[in-house]
């Protein structure tokens, strides 16, 4: 269940969550009237968008924070879960290294270089609050090298219903394809895609007929990472800021 927890990084990183979807920014798509939105502030209020909020708003408290009970808890595991089967926790620390890779890729990716805080034994303490910034190619190897390894950790798949939405062998290749992008490291990211198209060729992946499939049928072959929300319990905020108030919403 802790582990399980982390997820919510995939959640909010999903942006159909919490209204702050990006393509708002652009002609992409078209936000309804709800005033809620930050895209309908950004013209309106001056200095909207900062290093620290709005669209730019990785470098955050929250994240952080994340990152922190990752490495707790990674710091932790093995003595804490001695009793777990080891396989068993050695993918619940992959999954865990999976989610503090993922939020590292977002603050780089808008932010450069990052504070790299990561544990083995211990989390990092007031010693190391002034710790410096890794430099933006030093940040990327680390993610990079985190992704590869976790990618043969991981399953190819999760069997059982209630495993679905947990990070796989392929979402691990393919954002380090995505990373080694950012990174400028072409080799690397298309070896990564070879990756996930070789479990394409293995029938893991592969395209839906009707596109419209893609976000009705649940667990379907064309989902490499994918955010699952019920309602009530787990609900995203798309339909109520994004779709025009008078659209017939599921």
């Amino acid at each position: 269940m802790y582990v399980s927890g982390f997820y919510a990084a995939l959640k909010d990183a999903s942006e159909v969550s919490n209204g702050n979807l990006s393509d708002g920014y652009t002609d992409l798509l078209k936000y309804s009237s709800y005033l809620g939105t930050d895209h309908n502030r950004v013209l309106a209020v001056k200095d909207f968008i900062t290093s620290a909020n709005g669209i730019l708003g990785q470098w955050n408290d929250t994240n952080w924070e994340r990152i922190r009970r990752n490495n707790e808890f990674l710091a932790d595991a093995d003595v804490q879960g001695k009793h777990l089967d080891p396989e068993f926790l050695k993918l619940r620390k992959a999954e865990t290294r999976f989610i503090r890779a993922f939020l590292y890729y977002r603050i780089i990716k808008t932010h450069g270089g990052v504070i790299i805080r990561v544990a083995d034994e211990r989390v990092d303490d007031q010693r190391e609050q002034h710790k410096a910034r890794a430099s933006e190619e030093d940040s990327w190897k680390f993610v990079m090298q985190e992704f590869e390894e976790i990618a043969e950790i991981l399953p190819e798949k999760w069997e059982k219903d209630e495993d679905q939405g947990r990070v796989t062998k392929g979402a691990a290749y393919a954002m380090l394809a995505k990373c080694a992008l950012y990174a400028k490291n072409y080799d690397k990211a298309i070896e990564a895609g070879k990756k996930v198209e070789e479990l394409e060729k293995a029938g893991i992946y592969g395209l839906m007929n009707n596109y419209n499939d893609v976000f009705t049928q649940k667990f379907n072959k064309e989902l490499i990472i994918a955010v699952y929300f019920k309602k009530p319990e787990y609900a995203h905020e798309f339909d109520r800021k994004y779709v025009p108030s008078g659209d017939k919403t599921s």
